[in-house]
């Protein structure tokens, strides 16, 4: 029988963000001693370094946020119907993991949610035929001047990954302009972020999300909120859900699917097996 949790906090959606490559090593021994044996083998198996540090920081992410919003041990996480990672037991809870290079998110929301974070990817007409709806052809223009197609892909990333229908789904059959519960946003640090959840909206992109940057910390889990950063789109940020005085806003953000970077900045084509590795 499944057992329900309390929500003590509404409907509000939790996305923290943190960097895999801002840990020293006995840090970084800590978070992944704390990972069930099942996480430790899965990130033990990537070939590069940088992804397997990325897999455990993505996941300690994720036990931090329960431990904070929900209290006491992670539950199981298993795979859904259709692949999508889940609590095994647990009603009322979803999460969703995205990671591109070092930089980790993790989401735990009350509603199914899907996040994504993508480095620049260049501009390439095939992809971009493969990936546009025909509600998107008019973003070409925009997204071949930025030589960026990062913004169209993250987006269709997010939506794809809150259903759970993941690779299954052709991202040309997705429409993420017609979409208004997806938000995408530029980071300061050059990457864009993409969340899809219901009841969240483009034109009160703060209504109902609290997002937080961690860096190491003491605290239980080895992370600490840093609040040097301004919020990512816009609005509240915290763990009181409140803007502080005196933040401002990135001058590089936008919270739709024009949210395009500038040109220049580095990136590199997303592969199947880039998606792949996204999804948990």
């Amino acid at each position: 029988m499944n057992r329900a949790v309390t929500r003590s906090d509404g409907e509000v959606i939790d996305l923290v963000i943190a960097r895999s490559d801002g840990l020293d090593e006995a840090a970084f021994r800590r978070l992944r001693a704390s990972l069930p044996v099942s996480r430790r083998e899965r990130a033990d198996r990537y070939r590069r370094k940088a992804d397997r540090d990325a897999s455990v920081v993505v996941f300690s992410l994720l036990q931090y946020l329960w431990r904070r919003r929900v209290g006491g041990p992670l539950p199981d996480v298993v795979r859904g119907e259709r692949g999508k990672p889940r609590f095994r037991g647990v009603d009322g809870w979803h999460f969703n993991l995205s990671h591109d290079a070092s930089v980790c998110v993790c989401a735990l929301s009350p509603v199914p949610v899907g996040v994504d974070v993508q480095s620049r990817v260049p501009f390439d007409d095939r992809l971009f035929e493969t990936i546009a709806a025909p509600g998107e052809r008019h973003l070409r223009g925009e997204l071949l001047r930025a030589d960026d197609l990062s913004p169209l892909w993250t987006r269709k990333e997010a939506v794809v990954k809150r259903s759970g229908r993941g690779l299954s789904t052709p991202l040309g059959e997705v429409d993420t302009v017609a979409a208004t519960d997806v938000l995408t946003a530029a980071d300061r640090s050059g990457f864009l972020l993409s969340i899809s959840a219901e009841g969240l909206r483009e034109d009160q992109p703060a209504s109902g999300l609290r997002v937080r940057y961690l860096r190491p910390g003491p605290e239980p889990g080895g992370w600490s909120e840093d609040r040097d950063h301004p919020p990512l789109f816009g609005g509240p940020s915290g763990s009181d859900g409140r803007q502080r005085a005196g933040e401002a806003t990135p001058d590089r953000r936008r919270t739709g699917p024009d949210a395009v970077r500038r040109p220049g900045t580095p990136g590199r084509q997303p592969s199947a097996r880039s998606r792949t590795r996204q999804v948990l």
